[in-house]
Protein backbone atom coordinates (compact mmCIF):
# COMPACT_ATOMS: atom_id res chain seq x y z
CA UNK A 1 0.00 0.00 0.00
CA UNK A 2 1.10 3.48 -1.00
CA UNK A 3 1.00 6.08 1.87
CA UNK A 4 -0.66 9.15 0.85
CA UNK A 5 0.79 11.57 3.07
CA UNK A 6 -0.41 16.16 2.67
CA UNK A 7 2.07 18.18 3.85
CA UNK A 8 0.95 21.90 4.97
CA UNK A 9 3.11 24.20 4.66
CA UNK A 10 4.08 27.70 3.40
CA UNK A 11 7.67 27.45 3.62
CA UNK A 12 9.83 26.50 0.29
CA UNK A 13 12.55 25.43 1.76
CA UNK A 14 11.05 23.34 4.17
CA UNK A 15 8.67 21.70 1.63
CA UNK A 16 11.29 20.92 -0.15
CA UNK A 17 13.04 18.79 2.31
CA UNK A 18 9.73 17.18 3.48
CA UNK A 19 9.17 16.19 0.17
CA UNK A 20 12.61 14.92 -0.83
CA UNK A 21 11.94 12.68 2.95
CA UNK A 22 8.49 11.14 1.93
CA UNK A 23 9.39 10.47 -1.47
CA UNK A 24 12.59 8.93 -0.43
CA UNK A 25 10.19 6.76 2.11
CA UNK A 26 8.31 5.55 -0.89
CA UNK A 27 5.65 7.61 -0.24
CA UNK A 28 2.85 9.63 -2.58
CA UNK A 29 3.59 13.32 -1.00
CA UNK A 30 2.16 16.92 -1.96
CA UNK A 31 2.54 19.92 -0.51
CA UNK A 32 0.35 22.94 0.07
CA UNK A 33 -0.10 25.78 1.53
CA UNK A 34 -2.57 26.22 4.27
CA UNK A 35 -6.16 27.34 4.69
CA UNK A 36 -8.55 26.70 2.04
CA UNK A 37 -6.07 24.77 -0.64
CA UNK A 38 -4.98 22.13 1.98
CA UNK A 39 -8.69 21.60 2.95
CA UNK A 40 -9.40 21.72 -0.47
CA UNK A 41 -6.81 19.44 -1.52
CA UNK A 42 -7.88 16.73 1.69
CA UNK A 43 -11.43 16.62 0.47
CA UNK A 44 -10.33 15.80 -2.89
CA UNK A 45 -6.69 13.42 -2.43
CA UNK A 46 -7.95 11.91 0.69
CA UNK A 47 -4.67 11.15 2.44
CA UNK A 48 -3.64 8.87 5.08
CA UNK A 49 -1.73 11.58 7.08
CA UNK A 50 -1.31 15.19 7.33
CA UNK A 51 1.93 17.28 8.22
CA UNK A 52 1.71 21.09 9.03
CA UNK A 53 3.66 23.32 9.67
CA UNK A 54 2.21 25.87 12.71
CA UNK A 55 4.26 28.46 12.36
CA UNK A 56 3.08 29.38 8.42
CA UNK A 57 3.02 32.75 8.31
CA UNK A 58 0.27 33.21 5.60
CA UNK A 59 -2.56 31.49 7.44
CA UNK A 60 -3.37 30.09 11.06
CA UNK A 61 -2.83 26.28 10.72
CA UNK A 62 -5.37 25.89 13.77
CA UNK A 63 -8.25 27.20 11.68
CA UNK A 64 -7.47 24.57 9.32
CA UNK A 65 -7.19 21.88 12.14
CA UNK A 66 -10.44 23.07 13.26
CA UNK A 67 -11.99 22.85 9.27
CA UNK A 68 -10.25 19.31 8.86
CA UNK A 69 -11.55 17.93 12.36
CA UNK A 70 -15.25 19.37 11.50
CA UNK A 71 -15.43 17.36 8.37
CA UNK A 72 -16.62 13.63 9.47
CA UNK A 73 -14.96 11.96 6.31
CA UNK A 74 -11.27 14.28 7.16
CA UNK A 75 -11.61 13.46 10.83
CA UNK A 76 -10.07 10.53 11.45
CA UNK A 77 -7.19 11.37 9.33
CA UNK A 78 -4.02 11.37 11.49
CA UNK A 79 -2.09 15.09 11.39
CA UNK A 80 1.88 15.68 12.74
CA UNK A 81 2.33 19.38 13.62
CA UNK A 82 5.27 20.85 13.69
CA UNK A 83 7.16 23.97 15.36
CA UNK A 84 10.06 25.32 17.07
CA UNK A 85 10.55 23.82 20.44
CA UNK A 86 10.18 26.58 22.67
CA UNK A 87 6.64 27.91 20.57
CA UNK A 88 4.34 26.62 23.55
CA UNK A 89 1.13 28.35 22.43
CA UNK A 90 1.36 26.98 19.11
CA UNK A 91 1.76 23.79 20.21
CA UNK A 92 -1.32 23.94 22.37
CA UNK A 93 -3.68 25.54 20.22
CA UNK A 94 -2.72 22.84 17.80
CA UNK A 95 -3.53 19.82 19.97
CA UNK A 96 -7.02 22.25 21.24
CA UNK A 97 -7.65 22.16 17.42
CA UNK A 98 -6.84 17.70 17.17
CA UNK A 99 -3.75 17.67 16.23
CA UNK A 100 -2.43 14.20 17.14
CA UNK A 101 0.89 14.50 17.95
CA UNK A 102 3.26 18.16 17.76
CA UNK A 103 7.05 17.90 17.64
CA UNK A 104 10.02 20.15 17.46
CA UNK A 105 11.08 21.38 13.62
CA UNK A 106 14.13 19.35 14.06
CA UNK A 107 12.12 15.46 14.48
CA UNK A 108 10.59 16.38 11.72
CA UNK A 109 13.48 17.72 9.55
CA UNK A 110 15.78 14.71 10.30
CA UNK A 111 13.49 11.58 10.77
CA UNK A 112 9.97 12.55 8.98
CA UNK A 113 9.32 8.87 7.99
CA UNK A 114 9.60 7.76 11.91
CA UNK A 115 7.25 10.65 12.70
CA UNK A 116 4.39 9.66 10.32
CA UNK A 117 4.92 5.61 10.72
CA UNK A 118 4.37 6.21 14.50
CA UNK A 119 1.34 8.24 13.59
CA UNK A 120 -0.04 5.71 11.40
CA UNK A 121 0.63 3.08 13.57
CA UNK A 122 -2.32 4.85 15.88
CA UNK A 123 0.66 5.54 18.61
CA UNK A 124 -1.18 9.21 19.13
CA UNK A 125 -4.71 9.52 19.30
CA UNK A 126 -5.94 12.74 18.53
CA UNK A 127 -5.23 15.53 20.98
CA UNK A 128 -2.10 13.85 22.38
CA UNK A 129 0.06 16.87 21.70
CA UNK A 130 3.69 16.52 22.73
Amino acid sequence: MTVRVLIVDDNLLSCTRLLNQAQAAGWQARAVGPGAEALAHARQHRPDAIVVNLAAASTDPVLFLRALRAEPDLAPVPVLGFCGHRETRRREGAVAAGCNRVVANSAVASDLRAQVERLLAGVFPVGHGV
